[in-house]
């Protein structure tokens, strides 16, 4: 709860702390993502392989991509589905977003587990990956 202070005891990353800048992620929370967010745990990954860059893509938060990049987030990074970030993109129909990532060097070649490009995932597939 918002009592919890487990995360800030000292400077270490705890298990609470990955937890919460996915959350942060996904709920497009620049100014509290960027306080907690560094070159060292940008690529940190939650349960299921995925980074915060795979979790701003899942909601088409834009302005998360940008900031995790400028901090040296893997842009090809691949979750335990063999998910890209692309993947989301395309498979949400996020296409503004999939083409800035390809702008910004994203891999569009990449295959999942399931062998697909994230041009050719179905939206269906990827409801069926998410949480």
């Amino acid at each position: 709860g918002m009592t919890d202070r487990s995360d800030a005891t000292d400077g270490t990353m705890t298990s609470r702390g990955p937890a919460s800048q996915f959350k942060l992620a996904r709920y497009g929370k620049v100014k509290e993502l960027e306080k907690v967010i560094t070159r060292d745990n940008v690529d940190d990954r939650d349960d299921k392989g995925n980074t915060c860059l795979h979790h701003a893509c899942m909601q088409n938060k834009k302005r998360i991509a940008k900031m995790v990049l400028r901090l040296g987030a893997d842009i090809n990074a691949q979750n335990e589905k063999g998910n890209t970030c692309l993947h989301y993109c395309f498979g949400y129909n996020y296409t503004e977003l999939g083409e800035y990532l390809i702008s910004k060097g994203a891999d569009e070649s990449i295959r999942n587990h399931l062998n697909a490009t994230c041009r050719e995932v179905s939206s269906s597939s990827m409801m069926s990956s998410r949480k």
